[in-house]
């Protein structure tokens, strides 16, 4: 069983720590299990692959009629495996945890800038600082990916009048029309950038401009 379903060795995934699956396959294992979400990308659902006889057995059992997938399953499995079979550059652009795992971090850092340039608001520090992502689940419940955040945070004039800043925006931005999950560590608001998609951006700066603007008395503005 390889659980997490990392399709092959060579990405910023698994490092090593269950075997992926062409390995396991390759190595004769005569069942392998693996989950088709998760690190592989695709629906939710589980794949068992391994040698004929056995799946055979399997296919008979009376729980098969329970378990089976239906189609819409099995025609976004089809477009998933035709990303593994297109490569790289395809799988990156199709699967979205294989993107987000093997970005950069010059990738990251011109994100935060891009988003920072955004936020216009006079009396908040913004700047950038190193984050960590979590694949999370129960696939890599502690390995974390090196990321960046923007942390925002009032002026230092300002903080003794708002000292609730950060929990108040975080929760807005959960409340918003387009909800936005940041982080709160140690006090402080950070909008970690792994997974934002530099089409967000614009979105993701508007809702914050008018949250923080929301905080601040208008005639300070």
């Amino acid at each position: 069983m390889t659980g997490g379903g990392e399709f092959e060795s060579g990405s910023k995934i698994c490092h090593g720590l269950e075997p992926d699956l062409r390995t396991a396959v390759v190595e004769h294992a005569d069942l392998v299990s693996f989950s088709c979400d998760k690190l592989l990308g695709g629906p939710q659902a589980g794949i068992i692959t391994g040698k004929k006889s056995i799946i055979a057995k399997l296919s008979k059992h009376p729980l098969m009629r329970v378990l089976r997938v239906d189609k819409v399953t099995i025609a976004s499995l089809v477009t998933t495996f035709q990303a593994y079979l297109h490569r790289q550059e395809y799988i990156a652009d199709k699967v979205p945890v294989y993107k987000y795992a093997n970005r950069t971090i010059a990738e990251l850092d011109s994100l935060v800038v891009k988003l920072s340039s955004k936020i216009d608001c006079k009396k908040v520090d913004i700047r950038s600082v190193s984050s960590k992502g979590y694949y999370g689940g129960g696939t890599l419940p502690e390995y974390w990916i090196e990321s960046r955040a923007l942390l925002i945070e009032p002026l230092q004039k300002e903080r003794k009048a708002y000292p609730d800043f950060a929990h108040r925006v975080y929760q807005l931005l959960l409340q918003a029309e387009t909800p936005i999950l940041s982080l709160l560590i140690e006090g402080k608001l950070l909008l970690d950038v792994l997974a934002v998609e530099t089409d967000d951006l614009l979105q993701v700066s508007e809702t914050l401009n008018r949250i923080i603007y929301s905080i601040f008395s208008s005639e300070d503005l």
